[in-house]
């Protein structure tokens, strides 16, 4: 059974002041992380920037350097700082007045999957079991999307957040 806390106050000092957790953060298909909670996060996880940045410059680019769509739903992981980070590629871009909902509720729907399935493996494979994953509103904010939306998606998982939002 899943259990969805949603916390107010800042994800980042309450994760900081333990090590082991998780946190999950979801992230353009494009690299970037240039404001909001995704600023703090690349300069918090300085290594875990770095290694989605390559991921996006290597794996979400065509062969003439345009941006596809194939990491779309798809989570990068890295371990710092005593922590295991999961980048997921939830929106298309970044939020412009052309593009004022990047994010796609089936981009994050396909990360949770992804945890999902680790979830299901034997160790030492299973790096999620029985532990709570920490994560903003994903696709809220300037991924354009309402969290009453969003949120069905993590109810209906399998996995257990502590979603944290100021305001």
């Amino acid at each position: 059974m899943t259990i969805l806390n949603e916390t107010h106050g800042n994800l980042f000092n309450r994760v900081l002041e333990n090590t082991d957790s998780i946190i999950f953060h979801g992230c353009n298909n494009m690299g970037l992380m240039g404001s909001g909670f995704a600023l703090e996060f690349r300069d918090t996880y300085r290594k875990t920037f770095l290694k989605y940045e390559k991921y996006c410059r290597e794996e979400g680019r065509d062969t003439h350097g345009k941006f596809n769509m194939d990491i779309l739903g798809t989570n990068v992981f890295k371990q710092e700082k005593g922590n295991l980070l999961i980048c997921g590629i939830t929106q298309s871009g970044v939020r412009t007045k052309q593009n004022i909902r990047p994010a796609k509720l089936e981009y994050i729907k396909a990360c949770i999957d992804q945890m999902e399935a680790i979830n299901q493996l034997d160790a030492p494979f299973n790096v999620i079991k029985n532990r709570v994953i920490h994560c903003p509103r994903i696709g809220c904010g300037l991924g354009g999307l309402q969290w009453k939306d969003a949120r069905s998606l993590f109810e209906a998982s399998c996995l257990d957040f502590n979603i944290y939002y100021l305001f």
